[in-house]
């Protein structure tokens, strides 16, 4: 519609916020485009997990920053809680990924007030992830249906794939995703995935970074 608007009489001055929404919507039709692809994928058992060695240690705040760099609001603090030097696990660090900074992002959208942590720690050959913010939080309705296709919260932001694909990453990874919520309480979603540890070197105190 915005493009369509070039073609008929207009202000020049308003092109520069035409292309804006051009632009936004465009983006957010290349993410819709790739989740379907990756759930069709993901459905039809395509995905090729490929562990190597990765130092979590190293790699587990990049993710938190990109995922919640573009949803960051003014008046919240950001942390990352690393209690480790280096934790050397076996994961698919990119699949992995993509759970964090989805949920990292998910924390920062529905945060206006307070602050969103993200943690993690290694226990029973265990790699537990966990993402806490102090936001708007989630009705005990909407968690029955949050990792449901095309599940939407109440503003209707995205189209309801993101939390489906973080389900199925985690599962046919051998792991869980779990959601702990209370509406106007905030929300902790916590991540479980398997996985064996080669280096463990805690820190001597546990490290926040914002």
């Amino acid at each position: 519609g915005f493009a369509e608007l070039f073609a008929e009489e207009h202000d020049p001055a308003d092109e520069d916020s035409f292309i804006r929404e051009i632009k936004q919507n465009a983006s957010y039709l290349l993410k819709l485009v790739n989740d379907i692809l990756l759930l069709s994928r993901l459905d039809a058992h395509m995905i090729e997990f490929k562990k190597a060695p990765i130092d979590f240690a190293l790699t587990f705040e990049g993710h938190c920053t990109m995922g919640w760099g573009k949803e960051q609001k003014a008046g919240v603090s950001y942390r990352v809680v690393n209690p480790y030097e280096h934790l050397v696990v076996e994961i698919d660090d990119a699949n992995v990924g993509y759970i964090i900074e989805q949920l990292a992002s998910n924390a920062a959208h529905y945060t206006d007030s307070g602050s969103v942590t993200a943690g993690y720690d290694y226990i029973g050959e265990r790699l537990l992830i966990t993402i806490d913010d102090t936001g708007c939080g989630i009705t005990p309705e909407q968690q029955k249906t949050m990792f449901e296709r095309f599940a939407t919260l109440s503003d209707n932001i995205g189209v309801g794939l993101g939390m489906p694909i973080c389900k199925e990453l985690a599962r046919q990874m051998n792991g869980a995703i779990n959601v702990n919520s209370t509406p106007g309480g905030g929300t902790t979603v916590w991540i479980e995935i398997p996985c064996r540890a080669t280096q463990i070197e805690k820190r001597k105190a546990n490290v926040n970074t914002e």
